[in-house]
């Protein structure tokens, strides 16, 4: 069993490079304090991730549990995410209204999310195995 297929590293390409233009453009937002764009840029981020986990997840084997690739791809964009926001802080391009404790913070909540996906992850994968699925 693979722990990382292709596609998936094609997203983590991908969410790198969607990452870096992200916290970018959240700089150049703040600095010209237009805070009324943040949210709607968000969103757009955010959907722009949905779409590409969907984009390199459908093209996955079929053999695969959906609930197995799910939980990868979370896994993936949780690192990635908050991987580029640590460094970000780290070497000092963050704008003046920006806290590092909004990072943390962020991640804190969603590792727990993420624990939550991983609990869910096993009892489905357990319940498939036996065939309840």
């Amino acid at each position: 069993m693979k722990i990382i297929t292709r596609n998936q590293l094609k997203f983590a390409g991908v969410l790198i490079l969607l990452s870096v233009a992200y916290q970018y453009g959240l700089n150049i937002i703040h600095n010209y304090n237009e805070l009324r764009f943040v949210l709607a840029f968000q969103f757009f981020y955010f959907g722009s991730i949905f779409f590409f986990v969907w984009l390199f997840g459908r093209k996955e084997n079929v053999s695969i549990s959906i609930v197995d690739l799910s939980f990868k791809y979370h896994i993936i964009t949780y690192a990635i995410c908050n991987s580029i926001a640590e460094l970000w802080f780290h070497y000092n391009l963050q704008s003046n209204c920006e806290n590092i404790s909004y990072v943390h913070l962020g991640g804190l909540y969603w590792g727990l999310g993420l624990l939550v996906h991983f609990f869910l992850f096993n009892i489905f994968s357990k319940n498939m195995e036996l065939g309840f699925e």
